[in-house]
């Protein structure tokens, strides 16, 4: 991996972590929690593949434990991961797309995530007949 790069591989992961980490690779310009002025929350950016989202998706609280997504600090709560909206007329997410995972994480080792596509198709319009 490219030591000027932020990303992380995590096991085949890709992660960007806005928080310290023994981990992360010598780069440029490091996030450091005290240039925030405070500890929490810590916040965690995947890049996932189609194949690496569904094992997210199945169980988001096992993949940031598989995963070390905050190898400092355990995640003991996380709340229902927020997933992109589904219905008529709504954009889904393209076959094999990539997708962007954030995780917060506060001082009382509780978490939210959300997720979304990074590409994404318009549903097929039906003409209606006169």
């Amino acid at each position: 991996m490219n030591t000027n790069s932020p990303w992380e591989d995590e096991s085949g992961v890709k992660v960007l972590r806005f928080f310290d980490s023994d981990l992360r690779p010598d780069w440029p310009k490091p996030v450091k929690r005290a240039d925030l002025l405070i500890p929490c929350p810590e916040v965690a950016v995947l890049d996932l593949d189609d194949g690496q989202f569904q094992e997210f998706a199945a169980d988001p609280f096992a993949f940031s434990k598989t995963y070390k997504v905050f190898p400092d600090h355990e995640i003991k709560w996380l709340s229902p991961c927020s997933f992109p909206p589904a219905g008529k007329g709504l954009p889904e997410a393209a076959p094999n797309t990539r997708w962007t995972v954030i995780y917060e994480h506060t001082c009382e080792s509780t978490a939210t995530c959300m997720a979304c596509p990074q590409t994404t198709t318009m549903p097929k319009r039906h003409r209606s007949k006169k």
